[in-house]
Order: structure tokens, then sequence, then C-alpha cells
């Protein structure tokens, strides 16, 4: 592994302090430059500290040279951020942000505001095995895919549209993440996606949540302009809601007018793959099976 300097940051929710030295005692083993705005967490606070000093960690982050900025979890908070985040001009550098979930809500504005490309990826502590160690193997490999890897490939999309199964190739670039937190930001002075295609994930929702989250979007011109609709995991823990949550979104989107793809391995899954937003990527019919293969945004 090449020599690593890393911003953490929890704009977010925090971590139980004994996870946190976990994760800084495996990242100084390996020898990770890691910067951190100490304290990271306050107690009694609803996130993971003050919103003022939540947004002094991110901004510190984004004017940083660190390689990384890694998020150590998701859950509620980064929407407090958008305001002071809106009034921050872009630095001239670019730095790589990775999270996902409640990190949608940075991810979208890095993406449509600034342009930069993103990492919808686990976050920090989702390195830890069963809150005992630190999977230090695991995190190696990561990193190492991201510096060298050029190009990441998903497989067996599934074409849920009419006009996704009259693709054979459709070049693009992913931006979105968590629907509900999406919704959340309806009717801010925020872009709407344009030309490009809209991934899109949930965890424990039941259905009509789910439809409340997609028709708001819709009615407020957020899939007006997509290139197209790229569906992860929507999971639940009621087996049954699941199965009701899948026969939903097959139902809803088999008309649409753009191509919309389901199966894609990203999201509130132990095992999702590295997504980059605002890369080039490009989704390609071949052997009678859809395959998305995204360029590496950290690498150019």
């Amino acid at each position: 592994m090449k020599n690593l300097s890393l911003s953490v940051i929890a704009p977010s929710f925090k971590i139980p302090n004994q996870d946190l030295d976990l994760c800084l005692k495996a990242l100084n083993k390996l020898k990770v430059q890691v910067q951190i705005e100490n304290p990271l967490f306050k107690p009694n606070e609803l996130c993971a500290h003050t919103e003022s000093k939540r947004f002094k960690d991110l901004k510190l982050a984004l004017l940083s040279k660190s390689d990384f900025i890694w998020c150590l979890r998701g859950g509620y908070g980064a929407l407090h951020l958008l305001p002071s985040l809106m009034k921050l001009s872009k630095p001239k550098g670019q730095s790589k942000l990775i999270g996902f979930s409640d990190i949608t809500i940075l991810h979208y504005y890095l993406n449509q505001e600034w342009n930069w490309p993103s990492l919808h990826w686990k976050h920090l502590n989702g390195f830890l095995l069963d809150h005992k160690d630190f999977r230090s193997e695991s995190f190696v490999n990561a990193v190492e895919s991201l510096q060298n890897q050029k190009e990441f490939e998903f497989t067996n999309l599934k074409p849920l549209s009419a006009k996704a199964r009259k693709v054979r190739s459709l070049k693009s670039k992913i931006i979105g993440g968590n629907l509900i937190t999406l919704q959340s930001m309806v009717g801010l002075k925020i872009k709407k996606p344009k030309s490009r295609l809209l991934f899109l994930e949930e965890i424990d929702e039941p259905v009509y949540k789910i439809d409340r989250a997609l028709t708001q979007l819709e009615l407020n011109g957020w899939f007006k302009n997509l290139d197209g609709i790229l569906l992860g995991s929507f999971t639940h823990k009621n087996v049954d809601v699941q199965k009701d949550t899948e026969s939903y979104l097959k139902e809803k989107f088999k008309a649409y007018s753009v191509p919309v793809f389901a199966n894609l391995q990203a999201g509130h899954i132990p095992d999702q793959k590295p997504l980059f937003f605002n890369s080039a990527s490009q989704i390609l019919f071949d052997k009678n099976k859809f395959s998305l293969k995204i360029k590496n945004g950290f690498l150019s």
C-alpha cells in the first residue's frame, strides 16, 4: 500500500469510542497519516458533535491535501451542514470523499455543484469486524484498489423498463444515493440531475414511504432529464416487506420512458462494491447480459 494520508470526519452520527480507538490504532499500525480534529464526538448531542464543529471538520478536510476523506458512518446529520457548505468557495484542489447512506447529502452537492467525483462505499467503521477487530487486510486491499484499479465493473444488471431492454451501450455519469436522504433535498437551491444516471438505494423502509419519496422526486422534476435510473439494494429485515418492495419497484418502473436497471451491488449490504459518482460510466449489453463499467474517478 502506498503512503496514505486520510482525513477522518463524522458529519452524521457517532460510533462507540472504543470502535474509533480500534480504527485509529489499526491505521497507526499500517502507518497511515491520519488527520482528525479531536474531539470528534461530544456527549448528549443528536449527532457526532455540534453543527458548527462538524462543519469545521468537513471544511478542513475539503481544504486539506489528504488522499481520501473517509466518513466514519452515516445515520443522520449531514443535512445540517449543507447551508454552510453552500457558502463555501470551491477549493482549487479536489478532495476524495468516501461514504454512503446519510453521506448522500455531501456526495450530491460535491457532484452537482463542484463537479467533483466521489465514492459511494463503506464507511470507515465498515471495516470493523464484530466491533472487536479492525479488518486491516480488508482495508489495505480496499485502499490499493482505489489507488491502482482503473475501472470497476458491476455485472448481471436486470432491466426493469422496456427502454432498458433496448440498451446496447449507454454512456453517462452516476449520481444519487440513499432515496429518503435525497428526498430531504427536494426544494433546496441545488441543481436537479440532468443527463445522468440516478442511483437509488434504501433500507428498512415500508413500501408506502418508498413510493412517497419516489413520487416527491418525480413531481419535483428530478426524473425529467435523466439518462436512466440504477437501483441498488432495497433491503428490509422483514422478508415479506422485502418481497413487496421488489414487486412494487418492478411494477413502478416497467413503463418508464428512460432505461431503469436493478440488481446493482451497492447500498446497505455487507458486500457492496465501490460505486464512483460523477465519473465516466457505461452500461453494456453483451452475451445476453447487462453490465456497468465505471472509471476510477480518483485516478483522473
